[in-house]
């Protein structure tokens, strides 16, 4: 994901798993993304059933 510079920049991020019957949402709100959020973000979640992880980096273009 690459966001261009502005006035204001928010960058919101829905994740969705799970079996169907049990599906789980989770959210990461960045409000005002800045040049110094750039990176890579992890998500790990974990439970009786097993683990499961995540990653996804944002590149801030100034």
């Amino acid at each position: 994901l690459e966001e261009l510079p502005a006035d204001r920049v928010n960058m919101a991020v829905q994740i969705r798993g799970g079996p169907s019957k049990h599906e789980g949402t989770g959210w990461v709100l960045i409000n005002p993304l800045m040049k110094e959020d750039e990176g890579v973000y992890q998500c790990h979640a974990t439970n009786m059933a097993g683990e499961a992880h995540a990653e996804g980096s944002i590149t801030v273009t100034e």
